[in-house]
């Protein structure tokens, strides 16, 4: 099933999470991890960031410019470089992210940013998953830098992780209309062309960029790849190198 058909009938239908109650107002990319289904998986590893010691789940709210880390877990004082937001929650950034995101927690009225209730759709079996705005230029570096073509071309992008033992990659690009899919699925396929090309030397990663599978349903379009933990460590860095 097409990612943006499962984020439509299998939206999340528990309670908001504690977590989503100190994302501030002008963040852009929302990223999500449930740590105790990740934490004896190779994909523990891949985090661009360390956990707050004993935290259970984690968000990381990106502005553009600053990270925010939410997190939490059984933390009745706050962890090492962490500010303590309440009994359970903490919050780590800059002075002025943690003052947002405490700012944030105790006005109910706060405005919230869009990507969280885009984030709200994704199911709650995805053990690791990212959202982020369309329309906007991201500071990546390497191959990750011919991903903001994409996000240029987008409304919103949706990324999920499912371990299921094989790594399930699924990834979706909203586009306003039939014909912004289809020149979000044409820049696609050239960024895979690209990655695979810095691939020469070795027939593993290329192997795995092949067999990436992208189709476009109307305004949507949807990558996917299956793979083991261990080719999941090297289709990471042939994308972010």
């Amino acid at each position: 099933m097409p990612l943006a058909a499962a984020l439509t009938l299998s939206c999340r239908t528990t309670p908001p999470d504690p977590l989503d109650s100190c994302v501030p107002a002008d963040t852009i990319v929302l990223a999500g991890a449930d740590l105790n289904q990740l934490r004896h998986s190779p994909v523990y590893s891949k985090l661009p960031v360390t956990p707050a010691e004993g935290a259970s789940k984690m968000l990381l709210a990106f502005n553009g410019k600053e990270l925010l880390i939410i997190a939490q877990g059984p933390f009745r004082a706050a962890p090492a470089g962490w500010t303590l937001v309440e009994p359970g929650l903490a919050v780590t950034g800059s002075d002025a992210q943690i003052h947002a995101a405490v700012a944030t927690h105790a006005d109910r009225r706060a405005t919230k940013p869009a990507v969280l209730s885009q984030a709200a759709r994704i199911p709650a079996n995805k053990p690791v998953w990212i959202v982020t705005q369309g329309g906007i230029a991201l500071p990546l570096s390497g191959n990750g830098e011919n991903l903001n073509p994409l996000l240029a071309k987008s409304q919103y992008a949706w990324l999920t992780l499912t371990l299921t033992p094989q790594v399930e990659i699924d990834a979706t690009f909203a586009g306003a209309t039939d014909d912004a899919a289809a020149g979000i699925e044409k820049t696609l396929r050239g960024f895979l062309e690209l990655a695979k090309m810095g691939e020469k030397r070795d027939a593993e990663a290329r192997s795995i960029l092949d067999s990436v599978r992208i189709e476009r349903d109307k305004a949507n379009v949807r990558a996917s790849v299956s793979v083991s933990p261990e080719q999941f460590g090297k289709l990471v860095d042939s994308i972010t190198r």
